[in-house]
């Protein structure tokens, strides 16, 4: 799993969030993500076959040992889709020109 670690107990900070910004549920499903609660933060983990209804960018929010929050994004996306001179067709998105996940 990612594990979203933070040094605080404030709730916000121990929950995992979908791309359409629903939080991540507790329990496993047969393909999908779950999250699991650890000392000190929150698991992301995925279930089954990774596919196009859970792909996408996830985010979980941390706080600081100061109380600033910070966004902390990840991207799951499928492997290959095609075939280039690398092998990998699909790398995620493109938030700009000179930027990827």
């Amino acid at each position: 799993g990612l594990l979203c670690a933070s040094d605080t107990t404030n709730p916000t900070t121990r929950q995992w969030y979908k791309p359409n910004g629903s939080a991540v549920g507790t329990a496993p499903p047969v393909h999908g993500t779950y999250q699991n609660d650890t000392d000190g933060g929150v698991l992301l983990y995925r279930r089954g076959n990774l596919n196009n209804d859970i792909a996408g960018v996830y985010y979980c929010i941390i706080s600081d040992s100061s109380g600033n929050e910070h966004t902390f994004y990840v991207g799951l996306y499928t492997g290959r889709t095609g075939t280039t001179a690398s092998g990998r067709a699909n790398d995620g998105p493109d938030i700009d020109n000179g930027v990827q996940f």
